[in-house]
């Protein structure tokens, strides 16, 4: 419980930081929030609460972390596309690598999504994560985001 109040506060903090800097044009065009995922194979007890913020500027870059799958603190940067495929929806693509999973220290990530506009500045993020290890699951994972 404690730990879940603690990652809770650390979004808070972190979207309210994210919204001042936004405002003395230190921040990128996008921050968003992740918030779960449902994966493949229970075969193991995967984490399904995958709390973190991200961040995503006009060029693309994008950096952020997560409570990751297997429970440890992951850290990310890559680069995030999006294309329109309605006024509402948009098709995107995050490449990049990433921390925090013990098969080895940086891993590769290939991740895919669509975008639903809830209002002008509100989208749901619903992702596809692809894991090619036999004895991963991949998973569908939807986040928050605000565009500035």
């Amino acid at each position: 419980m404690k730990r879940t109040i603690a990652t809770i506060a650390l979004l808070v903090t972190s979207f309210l930081a994210a919204t001042a800097a936004h405002a003395q044009g230190l921040m990128p065009e996008t921050i968003g929030l992740h918030l779960a995922s449902k994966h493949s194979s229970y075969k193991q007890q995967w984490n399904d609460a995958n709390f973190g913020v991200y961040a995503r500027w006009d060029n693309g870059i994008t950096l952020g972390t997560l409570r990751n799958s297997e429970r440890t603190q992951s850290y990310y940067a890559g680069w995030t596309g999006d294309w329109a495929l309605t006024k509402r929806i948009d098709a995107g693509l995050t490449l990049g690598l990433i921390t925090g999973y013990k098969r080895a220290k940086v891993l590769p990530m290939v991740v895919p999504s669509l975008r639903l506009a809830v209002t002008k500045n509100l989208g749901l993020r619903t992702s596809y994560i692809f894991n090619p290890d036999k004895k991963g699951a991949h998973a569908l994972h939807i986040s928050a985001e605000w565009k500035f």
